[in-house]
């Protein structure tokens, strides 16, 4: 997760590759949230189907820790309550099914 004030572990910015399209999604977007889920939703399918590695399941997490983050700071900022995703709920599970299995 990245903020004005420092970036995280997984810092897109300085992973990328130049030239390579970068796409940034910011807590005040409603639908942020949400896209953030559904990708962690897909990345852990891959790690389950043996695609991606297993060590990407700690990005799943973050990716998980960050959407909360912009549910929270939307929710402060407009009073508006954002709810997780069934693709939240549906990742949750399947970690933890990695996780079992490790």
């Amino acid at each position: 997760m990245e903020t004005p004030e420092g970036h995280g572990r997984f810092d897109v910015t300085a992973l990328a590759a130049p030239g390579e399209p970068v796409f940034v999604l910011a807590g005040r977007d409603p639908h942020a949230p949400h896209a953030v889920e559904a990708w962690a939703f897909y990345r852990a399918e891959a790690i389950s189907r043996g695609i991606k590695p297993r060590s990407d399941i700690a990005q799943v997490r973050e990716a998980l820790r960050c959407a909360a983050a912009m549910r929270l700071f939307r929710t402060k900022r407009t009073g508006e309550a954002l709810v997780p995703s069934a693709l939240a709920h549906e990742t949750e599970a399947l970690l933890r099914r990695l996780e079992g299995d490790a």
